[in-house]
């Protein structure tokens, strides 16, 4: 399985176990360095900073750019999209970028049929005269998968995927997908950082009860077994074509790195599996200031 650095934070905080605002420029330096293959990058629109940042490297690293753009819910949707889309090849200053996918696919389905062709026809297009070489759908739920089963010409599709959030996982219109040679990247592998929080601190952020978390911190207590189980569940996944993870320095990162370059051991992980949308989903969660300590 290969690995695609998460951007979120290079500019930014991000996650809820994150209080070390963003990654210094010599930890992204060192990163990058350490690997004689092109990284793969994943990025969006609307991270802050997270392009500008991207840009900085990208001319001696030439990454492999994985970017998002939201669709919107304005009337001039395909109008703002494809701004974007110009917004974010000129803050780059590149030419071609890997993959573009549409980030709120919920909008996108909303659409009628004649819009939703305009943007996947103009995709294609972008695609053909070699502007990019993928597109793709970053996702949340079932249902939208379901959708993605009569769209055409898709060749990534991302999913929330981690110990908590395994419902995906299971879904047979997935494996349809992945049957399709469409590749499967998992995101939020560490549920936002909430593995990584105080137990006792849990609770008021979902605001519900909380069993199975508390289940996998009784059998895991310490932050290394839980981020060693976190990622050991990624790898037992093998519908996965890549993972997105994030981290806050070098040391985290490659404490990341090592894990993941480390044999698998099968476990299983289905008695930690949540179906409660209002704790898998961190929109619906109550922020406060939360850190690891």
């Amino acid at each position: 399985m290969e690995l695609i650095l998460g951007s979120a934070q290079f500019a930014d905080s991000y996650g809820i176990s994150n209080n070390k605002s963003f990654i210094s420029k010599k930890d992204l330096k060192k990163i990058f360095s350490i690997s004689k293959k092109k990284f793969f990058i994943d990025t969006a629109y609307t991270y802050k900073g997270s392009l500008e940042t991207i840009k900085q490297y990208n001319y001696k690293y030439k990454f492999k750019i994985n970017l998002k753009i939201d669709i919107g819910s304005n009337k001039d949707y395909q109008k703002k999209f494809f701004e974007r889309i110009n917004y974010c090849f000129y803050t780059l200053d590149v030419k071609k970028i890997y993959c573009i996918m549409i980030h709120d696919t919920k909008n996108f389905i909303k659409l009628s049929k004649n819009e939703k062709n305009k943007i996947l026809n103009k995709l294609g297009y972008l695609k053909k005269i070699g502007k990019i070489k993928k597109i793709g759908f970053s996702i949340y739920d079932k249902e939208e998968i379901t959708f993605l089963k009569k769209v055409q010409n898709i060749n990534i599709v991302q999913i929330p995927l981690n110990i908590f959030d395994q419902s995906l996982l299971y879904n047979k219109e997935l494996l349809l997908l992945k049957n399709r040679d469409i590749e499967i990247h998992a995101r939020s592998i560490f549920l936002q950082g909430l593995v990584f929080v105080k137990f006792s601190k849990i609770e008021k952020i979902v605001g519900k009860k909380i069993n199975k978390i508390k289940l996998f911190y009784k059998k895991f207590p310490t932050i290394e077994e839980r981020l060693y189980h976190c990622i050991n569940f990624i790898k037992n996944c093998e519908i996965l074509d890549k993972t997105i993870i994030g981290f806050t320095d070098y040391k985290e990162f490659k404490k990341l790195n090592d894990i993941f370059n480390k044999k698998k051991t099968i476990t299983d992980y289905k008695p930690y599996a949540i179906m409660d949308k209002k704790i898998l989903r961190p929109y619906f969660w109550k922020i406060t200031n939360t850190s690891f300590k």
